[in-house]
């Protein structure tokens, strides 16, 4: 057994302890990435004679947790000559006391959700990503058998990269084991997450097929999925063609889903083949098997070692469905630049504008006039609450927190899509953004308030 492995697979000994400590300290931390799952770090690997190498992304997993197990299952790949398209290069997987630490190649670029916020959903869009999308997932369920289950598969944790297309964040991905009944409840994102994945049964490959059904009609429609939204029947409004992959992807009982990712990929192909023959357009050119461009570097020693340079740069099959990818035509740069978001939406709805969603931001603008109104009216003649306030204080308190408050929550409530149309940059930002912002004026404008509000009349 190598040093790699004995590091890998147990921390009995005081001296693997001493050298993945050693190890870890020779890492310098550029960023934090995120604290879910584990301390995420963007860290560098600082080498004798000042040497540094990197980025690369460390990943600090509790033991007791039981998660990471996918990081140790990608390393043996790896240390058995296996090389990946669409899956991170693991560089170091070790323990040190109660912790797994995993140190993996940075990937450089843009998650799915910056990219479609970017381009727009849409028909298009959705044809060029999603095949490689079901690549990339077919790729991970074949590491290992049982086959290795992402189980929080989100526009977040897909990378499209000027290599190509990644997968990312393998903390709670686990095997499926036929002993088990269920496996751990609350983990995911909910919006993605299958009805089993919360204690009603146990995940397996058709759990990562119906989170591959809610990112397809993310990519349509540009939306996400949420609480009284149902992103699949209105991507199948989008594209009709589609309606019975959405439906059957997306069902509750894994049982009539498509039983695997290549079926899924097989499914959305030929739906769009019929879209296209239906609509009597010329035929589309069949594409080469679709391939990836990526950057490899060799196995890292566990012991003593620097981890090496990402060096040469080689071309890959694509995986077992790129079969289907060819079929639909989609382009191979995943990111060429497309028409504004906006006019992309409204070519693949056949130039049909959302109406709805114009005259519901439309109501909430008269709202906000009449706010507008209401606010100014009471700093120029202010009510018994307010009056004998001066009126720098009154137009403090109206114009610079309450009418920004009411406002702001407006704004976030309009319909994104339909405000796109004449406010571009709205599609480039996340409500969540927008609101982080919000709460933060107005907590300093509140804070300015309560240090200049003015004494109250004896």
């Amino acid at each position: 057994m190598s040093a790699m492995d004995e590091t890998m697979v147990t921390d009995d000994g005081l001296d693997a302890y001493l050298d993945a400590v050693a190890r870890s300290d020779a890492y310098r931390v550029e960023r934090t990435l995120g604290s879910r799952d584990g301390l995420t770090e963007l860290v560098y690997f600082a080498g004798e004679g000042g040497t540094r190498l990197g980025p690369f992304v460390r990943k600090r997993i509790e033991l007791a947790t039981g998660l990471g197990g996918a990081y140790e299952e990608l390393l043996r790949a790896q240390c058995a000559g296996r090389r990946f398209c669409h899956l991170p290069r693991v560089v170091e997987c070790y323990k040190t006391g109660s912790e797994l630490v995993v140190v993996t190649e940075y990937v450089p670029g843009e998650t799915l959700a910056a990219y479609v916020a970017r381009r727009g959903g849409s028909p298009a869009l959705a044809r060029e990503v999603f095949p490689v999308l079901c690549e990339a997932v077919a790729e991970l369920h074949g590491v290992c058998d049982p086959p290795l289950i992402h189980r929080d598969l989100k526009p977040q944790n897909v990378i499209i990269a000027p290599e190509g297309l990644f997968l990312i964040d393998f903390g709670i991905a686990r095997r499926y084991r036929d002993d088990a009944a269920s496996d751990t409840v609350h983990l995911g994102t909910r919006a993605y997450a299958p009805p089993e994945q919360y204690g009603f049964g146990q995940t397996d490959v058709r759990s990562d097929v119906y989170a591959l059904g809610q990112l397809l009609a993310f990519c349509l429609t540009g939306e996400e999925p949420r609480p009284g939204f149902d992103t699949t029947a209105h991507a199948a409004e989008v594209t009709p063609a589609l309606a019975p992959v959405f439906a059957r992807a997306t069902a509750f009982d894994p049982a009539e889903r498509y039983a695997d990712v290549p079926t899924l990929a097989e499914a959305f192909a030929e739906a769009v083949f019929r879209a296209d023959a239906l609509s009597l357009k010329p035929a589309t050119k069949v594409a080469a098997p679709a391939s990836a461009v990526r950057t490899e570097s060799a196995p890292v020693p566990a012991t003593g070692a620097e981890p090496a340079a990402p060096s040469a740069v080689r071309t890959e099959s694509a995986g077992p469905s790129a079969g289907a990818a060819a079929t639909t035509g989609a382009p191979s740069a995943l990111t060429e630049d497309a028409p504004p978001a906006a006019v992309t939406r409204a070519a693949s709805q056949g130039s049909r504008l959302p109406w709805g969603g114009i005259a519901w931001n439309v109501t909430i603008a008269v709202f906000v006039l009449v706010c507008f109104a209401a606010v100014v009216n009471e700093v120029l003649h202010p009510s018994a609450a307010n009056a004998g306030k001066p009126l720098w204080y009154l137009g403090l308190l109206g114009l610079g927190l309450v009418f920004p408050a009411m406002g702001g929550m407006s704004y976030l409530a309009c319909n994104r899509p339909a405000l796109a149309l004449v406010l571009p940059v709205v599609a480039r930002r996340t409500r969540r953004q927008d609101a982080l912002v919000l709460i933060l004026y107005l907590v300093i404008v509140f804070a300015i308030l309560v240090v200049v509000t003015p004494p109250s009349a004896a």
